[in-house]
Formats: C-alpha cells, structure tokens, sequence
C-alpha cells in the first residue's frame, strides 16, 4: 500500500472525532483483504491500527506493571487499561509479584 496517496478529513464534536477518508479503490480493496483474512470488518481493522499507535502496546505493559506493584487487582488494571485479566496476569507474575484483593487500588491507573 506504500506509494498510494489517500486524502482524509477531520471534525472534532466534542471529545470525538469524526475521520472521512478517500482511498484510491486498490488501497480499498487491500483493507478488504486484510480485514477479511482477519475475520474483522475495515471499521474493526483500521481502530485496531489507530489504537496500536496510540496506545503502544509497551506502554500499556509498563503501566499495568506499575499498577500491580502498587496493589491494584488484575480486574481491575485490565478494565482501566483495556487489557485482558490473563495478560495482565501474566504481566504481573513475570514481575514476581502476588496476585491482590480486588478493590485495593484506588482511582485511575
């Protein structure tokens, strides 16, 4: 897809933002692909691609792991951080550090 130009748009409303994209129908046709052999729609596909930019997935680990040292509960950090409880187990038992009570932790992450 690299060498293909595309144009996009932008509105903010809020705290959202509205993206309108024109893509030639090659570039079109390369999300389709990707998305189907993903079993996701473009929509699903390119949120995924936005969020992985945004929120690194590094990022994501040192955070959790700063939280469970602190004493905040699996649940607890993989609601806030959008993770799984298995990951952010298994974040956390990479560190050496014991599971805690749920409800320890205390306002954001």
């Amino acid at each position: 897809m690299t060498g293909i130009s595309a144009r996009s748009s932008l509105r903010i409303n809020g705290n959202r933002l509205h993206l309108t994209l024109d893509l030639p129908l090659t570039m079109y046709g390369d999300l389709t692909a990707e998305a189907d052999r993903r079993g996701k729609g473009i929509r699903e596909l390119l949120v995924e691609a936005l969020m992985s930019i945004s929120r690194p997935p590094e990022l994501i680990r040192t955070r959790a792991e700063s939280a469970v040292r602190r004493g905040w509960d699996d649940f607890s950090v993989a609601e806030q951080l959008e993770a799984t409880t298995k990951q952010v187990a298994a974040w956390r038992n990479g560190i050496g550090v014991e599971p805690h009570r749920p409800g320890q932790g205390k306002g954001k992450i």
